[in-house]
């Protein structure tokens, strides 16, 4: 470990219960947060930047006093810093910025901005900032301006999630100043979309049962040979004979029946 235990402690205390938003982090309402996120937070902070999962499990194994457990993939803070999970409305400023990937650009223009996998959507006082949290999940990011005065007035409510950050659970899409985009991009976008369903898509086909060298498929043909007792071929002999019958064999079975009995 490159930082004393009791240091690093206090540190990631700190990050994520006292200033998470200079972090770009914020909790749900159930008090739970995705490690990956803590982590590509963290990554930002050459001195930090050593934190894995292993880490964590340490500090908490070696009874160190943290805010928070591991569950899985998820921070959970533990029942007494529940406080830092509860945020309040608060009055926006005329203008905050939200940055997405470029290939989300058609879905954020329809739908508005969505929360995905997460309860809110972050928005930032600083479009640096609101850059560089969305490259956290890629490089080709897009930032757009958000009417927040206006939403506001309208009924959106803006959650106070720290300094220069807010959070919404949902943004509709004519609150957002989308940047402008060239038909050329606009064209390498939707074929850059295209390709991604078609891929999704390819997924979902069910793949064939692989080929194992030398084997071969037995059907009911290769069993004749090899077994010609078998029930299937008498079932298929009767079958057979049936249909050479014509379509009258059982008016005329009848008939032979009555002779019999008179």
């Amino acid at each position: 470990m490159k930082m004393p235990h009791k240091t690093l402690a206090k540190t990631l205390s700190t990050i994520l219960t006292r200033v998470p938003a200079e972090y770009g982090l914020f909790w749900d309402p159930d008090g739970t947060m995705p490690w990956r996120e803590c982590y590509w937070a963290l990554q930002e902070d050459p001195a930090l930047r050593f934190v894995r999962e292993s880490n964590i499990r340490e500090l908490l194994l070696l009874g160190h006093d943290l805010p928070v457990v591991l569950e899985e993939n998820r921070l959970r803070l533990r029942d007494e810093e529940q406080s830092a999970a509860r945020y309040e409305p608060g009055e926006p400023p005329e203008r905050l910025f939200a940055a997405f990937r470029r290939r989300r650009y058609q879905a954020v223009e329809k739908a508005g901005l969505q929360p995905g996998a997460r309860t809110f959507v972050p928005l930032f006082e600083d479009p640096d900032m609101a850059e560089r949290m969305a490259r956290r999940r890629g490089p080709e990011v897009l930032v757009a301006e958000v009417r927040a005065g206006e939403a506001a007035a309208d009924g959106i409510v803006f959650l106070k999630a720290g300094a220069g950050m807010y959070l919404v659970e949902m943004l509709p899409p004519q609150w957002i100043d989308l940047p402008r985009l060239s038909t050329t991009e606009r064209e390498a976008m939707e074929a850059e979309a295209q390709r991604i369903r078609e891929k999704k898509r390819k997924k979902e086909v069910p793949a064939p049962d692989p080929e194992i060298p030398g084997a071969v498929r037995i059907g009911r043909r290769h069993l004749r040979g090899m077994f010609p007792e078998a029930a299937f071929d008498h079932e298929e002999a009767a079958r057979k004979g049936r249909s050479k019958k014509g379509k009258g064999w059982k008016k005329e079975a009848r008939k032979e029946r009555r002779k019999r009995e008179l």
